[in-house]
């Protein structure tokens, strides 16, 4: 229970920050923190990635101008496709099948809300707009490269870090004689 209400914290804190500080700092605005998070607690099999995704979703949706919903399906749709992927398709869970699950989860991610927007446009449900652009695919490419760069920093951080741990707890250990 306390797993889950700091899951809910975690969501509620880091959408805020997504949309109100990180939109602000030039190379934090392409990352999608969310989207990695989720992707991270469904590597874990954590049963708050739903609960994440509507929490995160639904203030995506408050301070977004796309119609309410959208978000957060996006981020449900993303969920469960992850899931898939990474227990049912990908074998090996190491490195590089992480970074080939980020990117189709960002792909996924926007394929999906720009094809939504689309269909609402000519459905003249939602103002027309274009949203297939050169700009749009090149902010697409953007934060797929700035999550790829984002997840190795992280990586070799705690791959250094648990090495060094390890050297440590090895070479100081306590005689209980």
């Amino acid at each position: 229970m306390v797993k889950l209400a700091v899951y809910i914290v975690l969501g509620i804190a880091l959408a805020l920050l997504q949309v109100s500080f990180f939109a602000t700092l030039p190379y934090l605005n392409s990352l999608n923190f969310i989207l990695i998070f989720l992707v991270y607690l469904t590597i874990k099999k954590n049963d708050a990635a739903l609960i994440f995704a509507l929490i995160s979703g639904y203030i995506l949706d408050v301070y977004s101008s796309y119609p309410f919903g959208m978000h957060i399906l996006a981020l449900f749709a993303v969920n469960f496709l992850a899931n898939y992927i990474y227990f049912r398709i990908l074998t090996n869970h190491r490195f590089f099948p992480i970074i080939f699950l980020i990117t189709i989860c960002i792909a996924i991610y926007h394929f999906l809300i720009l094809s939504s927007i689309s269909v609402l446009s000519f459905l003249k449900i939602y103002a027309k707009t274009q949203v297939w652009s050169g700009i749009v695919i090149k902010n697409i490419g953007l934060e797929i490269a700035y999550s790829i760069f984002f997840i190795s920093v992280i990586y070799m951080i705690f791959y250094i870090a648990r090495k060094k741990l390890n050297i440590y707890l090895i070479t100081h250990r306590k005689n209980y004689e």
